[in-house]
Order: C-alpha cells, then structure tokens, then sequence
C-alpha cells in the first residue's frame, strides 16, 4: 500500500463482530494484495466483545491505510457494512467478511471489474460440509438465483464490489435484515437499472460454521431471512408473474442462497416443507445406514433448520414493500 495521503482507489470494508481469532488471516490476505493502486481497508467493528479492535490496532503501524471503524450503533452485518461505506474515501467499495480469506489478486481483479461494470461479484469457495480432511472437495459459486425470486440474480456480500456513488443511490444495506441483506441489496441494485456482473477469477476462501449448534442458528437465519425477503419483494414478484412464463430455474447451476447450500431448499408451503424434511431425513438415514461421520449431522442440520426458519420466521409487516419499476430488469 502507498502513502495514507494518497486517495485511494478502493475502500475495502469488512464488518466483524467478534472476530479476533478469524480477522488476522483476512487482513494477512490483504497485506499480500497484487494490487498496484492505493487502497484502503476499513474493519468496522460491529460492537465486539473480544479483541477485534486489538487485533487492528496491533497491525495499524504496518498497514498505514488501515482504518477501524466504530459500527456499533446498530448492530447487524449490513449495519456495519453502511458504516464502513459512510466513512470509505475510495469511489469503488468491495466488501469481503472477517472469517474468510480473499486470493492475493482478488483486490486487483475486483478494482478491474469495478472499472468496467458498477456492480460486481466474484467467486465463493468454501470446503464441502462431507468433505474428508485427507481427500477435502470444494464447492464454488458465483451469482445465483432463488427458487422463490428467480427472476434477478443474487450474490453474497462477503465477495462484492459496487460503486460507492450506486450504493448510496439505491440506501445501501436495509439494516433490518440480519440475513439475506446481501440478496435484498443485490436485487434493488439491479431493479434501479444496474446488472449485476461476475468475474470468476476473483476468489473468496469462505469457512464454515464450527458445530452443530452455530449451523443450526446460521441455517435458521436463512430460512427466516428469505421468508422476509418473500415479503418484501412480493409486488415485484407479482410483476414479474404477470410477464410471459419464464423457463424454469436450474439450481444446479444457479448456485445457493446468501452463501448457505440448504437456502434453497425451503420453499413457502407447509406441505412442501414437510416433503423436503421427510426426504433430508431418508438422506441421512441411509448415510447412517453405512459410514456416518460427523460432517452428516452437520449437513443434514443446516438443510433441516433452513426449511424450519423459512417455515416459522416471522415477517415484519411494517417493513415496506419494495415497488416494481415500469421496465424490469431480467
């Protein structure tokens, strides 16, 4: 990085809440950045109780563009990414999440991206929840859609780049949504007239939750997350339903829901739900049947909760609706 009177080019922000243990390898990853423009990163601090402001300080001597962030007001990851994009001096933002780490070129790939298109994803890679430590698999994604809004695409905000001046047009992060703020931003962007763009080279190593419980949690927020998003993007669905039928999604090349691979498998009827559940419990089952590992459990209960928080979440009714343009994208 250059000299902090320098105005950079890029402000990479990354909301962390109690990410003391995960945050040096990220910041790690972007002191190994290729990139050969000036650049800030912004580590906003969404009311931690362990050391992540610590963990910042401690490297501030060496990473002069290094800035913490104070995004304690409200909590939430969109809270603290709109933190970090009010105080960002760089006209492009790309946001990246404290417990993953970003390839040494993601930043110079992102920059390039950004130069081109105002909106902008990557790629995804986290190990596979059955993957073997010996012989471990990978799965990737990119953009994706959702099987209850497939119309526009979605991407995670733990791999996105956006022009500073289309997310303050379009309100940033509804800090409302504890999850799915990612898909709710990726959908009024676009409704607002701007494609969201991929470039595949830009790569994001993701982690995934440690235990059951904490996969039980993250799987239930996403099923809630995308029942709210249900509700508030209803008009547009509903607009969309009035155009001429639309092929059917592929999921399997479409990808997964707000980085989980179990958001996609809720769906809005009680009696689907129920279906979908009985046949993840015949899954394990046979798993069972023969080598259970513990990574079975893991996989089993993220599908299950995700259905569970798509069927029981509460919608907040007074949150507005979000109100079709007269062209729509797509």
């Amino acid at each position: 990085m250059t000299s902090v009177d320098v105005a950079p080019h890029v402000s990479v922000i990354i909301a962390a809440y109690n990410a003391e243990e995960t945050l040096d390898a990220q910041l790690d990853a972007l002191e190994r950045q290729t990139a050969d423009f000036p650049f800030e990163v912004l580590v906003c601090d969404n009311g931690s109780t362990d050391g992540t402001a610590a963990v910042t300080h401690r490297r501030l001597e060496r990473m002069p563009h290094l800035r913490l962030v104070d995004a304690s007001a409200t909590r939430g990851p969109g809270a603290a990414r709109n933190a970090g994009a009010r105080a960002a001096r760089a006209p492009f933002l790309a946001f990246c999440d404290a417990d993953d780490v970003v390839s040494d070129d993601w930043l110079a790939l992102m920059h390039a991206s950004l130069s081109e298109a105002p909106f902008v994803s990557g790629t995804s890679r986290r190990p596979e929840l059955n993957s073997r430590p010996e012989n471990p698999t990978y799965f990737d994604w990119s953009l994706y859609r959702m099987p209850f809004f497939p119309y526009l695409a979605g991407a995670g905000a733990g791999n996105m780049g956006i022009h500073k001046a289309v997310f303050d047009e379009v309100g940033g992060f509804d800090e409302t949504l504890r999850t799915g703020e990612d898909l709710d931003l990726c959908w009024r962007v676009q409704l607002a007239g701007y494609p969201l763009i991929a470039n595949s080279s830009a790569i994001v190593n993701v982690s995934n939750r440690a235990g059951l419980r904490a996969t039980m949690r993250q799987g239930f927020g996403y099923g809630a997350g995308d029942k709210r998003l249900t509700y508030k993007f209803a008009r547009v669905a509903e607009a969309y339903e009035a155009r001429p039928p639309m092929p059917d999604v592929d999921e399997a090349a479409g990808g997964e829901a707000s980085g989980s691979p179990a958001a996609g498998d809720a769906d809005g009827g009680s009696q689907g739900m129920r279906d979908r559940i009985g046949a993840l419990v015949a899954r394990v089952l046979r798993k069972f049947r023969r080598r259970p590992r513990t990574s079975d459990f893991t996989e089993i209960t993220l599908k299950i909760a995700t259905a569970l928080g798509f069927r029981f979440g509460r919608i907040d009714t007074s949150v507005p609706q979000v109100e079709p343009p007269e062209k729509l994208p797509g």
